[in-house]
């Protein structure tokens, strides 16, 4: 019986695969910072946009013209990704499953949004949902170990 030595097993510089990939171009790194930016800039500005918005609407009516934004944004990216074709494709079972969690993810969330909004100071409603994943972690830690 014949055995390898270590050293014919190893890859030497020669035989390895080049695993070393290139850097991407500055323009895409500039891109890339760039979105990296503004996604802060826009959920700091939905605090303060929700604010003013809740002093002239009930929470429920600026839930769901917030929603409906959403709506016609989703459309317009599933149009130009996939085409709108692409929601024929949904089963039933898929449908009712994305309802319930629309209406406990997306509904309730921007009702109490905007209820907090008007009534408490944007910065400190801003701190409560920033505080959502420790309190989901503690909730998860007490109720299963």
């Amino acid at each position: 019986m014949t055995t390898a030595s270590p050293s014919a097993t190893l890859p030497t510089a020669s035989t390895a695969p080049a695993s070393h990939t290139p850097a991407p171009a500055s323009g895409k790194l500039w891109s890339l910072y760039l979105r990296l930016t503004c996604v802060p800039i826009l959920w700091g500005g939905t605090f303060i946009a929700g604010r003013v918005i809740s002093a002239h609407l009930p929470p429920a009516t600026a839930g769901f013209i917030r929603f409906v934004f959403a709506t016609l944004a989703l459309l317009v990216t599933l149009h130009f990704t996939e085409g709108l074709r692409a929601i024929t494709r949904i089963t039933r079972r898929q449908l009712l499953g994305t309802m319930a969690l629309g209406a406990s993810g997306i509904f309730i969330y921007n009702l109490l949004f905007f209820t907090a909004l008007s009534v408490l100071p944007a910065g400190r409603t801003l701190l409560i949902i920033a505080l959502n994943p420790v309190v989901t972690l503690l909730i998860a830690a007490a109720l299963l170990g």
